[in-house]
């Protein structure tokens, strides 16, 4: 039986983005759905990329230097030439600044099902936690919306020498 790799982008534990609440989240490469609003453009193309980040080039070069295909250029932001890369990666080896980097990385299931199983007791902490409020809190709130609804505007109603 073969074995699976999947490719990520990324995995994000603690994530608040991408929909309601706190989850771990796990960024697939390859997304098919090429959405108007997505946030994530980087996990549509299903393979290993050479992404440039401009703020984090120091402008060594030493990634020219490494390029078996020269596709590395010197043109401010655009730093490669894409009809040339062949995504070898020796680019992003090389950058002490991390200017160039892959976006993407195989990951065995057992590496992912270890990331996301760390997460596992604040989860069940969280569904703990949901269920002591469901026993002990909503009652009393079931309890105090009936005085407060059943409370009418007659309570307001003080003479003036009250004040």
């Amino acid at each position: 039986m073969k074995k699976l790799s999947p490719l990520l982008v990324d995995i994000k534990r603690g994530s608040l983005e991408d929909g309601p609440g706190t989850r771990t989240t796990v960024f697939f490469k390859g997304c098919p759905l090429s959405c108007p609003w997505c946030q994530n453009p980087e996990a549509m193309d299903p393979q290993v990329e050479i992404g440039f980040y401009p703020r984090c080039c120091i402008g060594c070069f030493d990634c020219e230097k490494v390029c078996p295909e020269e596709a590395v250029l010197n043109r401010g932001d655009v730093r490669i030439d894409r009809s040339r890369c062949t995504r070898c990666g020796k680019c992003a080896d090389v950058c002490p600044g991390k200017g160039l980097r892959r976006v993407g990385r195989y990951y065995e299931v057992d590496q992912i099902l270890e990331i996301l199983l760390r997460d596992r007791v604040f989860y069940e902490g969280k569904i703990e936690t949901a269920r002591w409020f469901a026993r002990n809190r909503l009652p009393l709130l079931a309890a105090e919306r009936v005085i407060a609804e059943s409370t009418t505007l007659d309570l307001m109603d003080l003479p003036e020498e009250a004040f």
